[in-house]
């Protein structure tokens, strides 16, 4: 599912894993292990991702559906992110409009979320992104 030099597509594998996880779980990978996740990775509920590479080597945006972020975290909670890289293929980190708005990590409707020690290098994508939906009664003014 992962190598040391992100070669291999991981996502359907990692993904799969991932929802097969039951509610709170750490899944723990090692400092060498890199996955490629073009499609990206969606964590629906509360686990935690410690270590790794996650890298995306698309350089422009699809013809549909638009570009994805490298970890969406999207309506969860109580989610751990720490100690992991995100790499986009933008080698040179010049501006290159088509990916712009892509990014390496994204909350949607999340709360208690933990982003800790997140690196990025060579990114074609920014750190992270937030997009947070308020309850009518909970916005705040």
């Amino acid at each position: 599912m992962f190598d040391t030099n992100c070669a291999a597509p991981a996502t359907p594998a990692l993904q799969t894993n991932l929802d097969a996880l039951p509610s709170g779980a750490v899944y723990r990978s090692s400092a060498m292990a890199c996955y490629e996740v073009t499609n990206g990775i969606v964590l629906h509920k509360p686990i935690s991702i410690i270590g790794g590479t996650f890298y995306d080597p698309s350089t422009a945006r699809p013809a549909v559906g638009g570009l994805k972020p490298i970890i969406l975290i999207q309506d969860a909670s109580q989610v751990t992110i720490s100690g992991v890289t995100v790499l986009g293929a933008n080698a040179y980190g010049n501006y290159r409009p088509l990916l712009v708005d892509e990014a390496g990590v994204k909350l949607e409707s999340s709360t208690n979320v933990t982003l800790a020690g997140i690196t990025t290098r060579t990114p074609s994508a920014t750190a992270s992104s937030w997009s947070p939906t308020w309850a009518t009664a909970s916005r705040p003014r």
